[in-house]
């Protein structure tokens, strides 16, 4: 497993010591049998709980990395932009800057 932890990328294995980490948005992929390629997923930061046993992630967002399409981020950055614009609440203005960052991060790992 590949994590994308809050000091840097970290990678998973059988037996691994047990670590509780923080994560930033950012592609976790999952290895599979030879030849095939691996599980991917965008994740919107968060945890993940690893032992010799397992490797939990605790996410607010898991979406599969070829499900993210460009064009559809692409149409909702710019109607968050053009509400961020009219917000007068700083409350909503922050809520609005969290997504908007989250989007911008969604498209510079989607590959359609």
């Amino acid at each position: 497993i590949l994590l994308p932890g809050a000091d840097g990328d970290l990678t998973v294995l059988a037996n691994h010591t047990p670590l509780l980490v923080a994560l930033r948005p950012g592609i976790v992929a999952l290895s599979r049998p030879a030849g095939t390629p691996p599980l991917e997923f965008f994740i919107a930061g968060g945890f993940a709980d690893i032992n010799n046993e397992h490797c939990i992630v605790l996410t607010p967002q898991a979406v599969p990395l070829d499900s993210l399409d460009r064009r559809a981020l692409d149409d909702k950055l710019a109607r968050l932009s053009v509400d961020l614009d009219a917000e007068t609440d700083d409350t909503k203005r922050h809520r609005l800057q969290q997504q908007i960052g989250l989007l911008n991060a969604q498209l510079t790992v989607a590959k359609s």
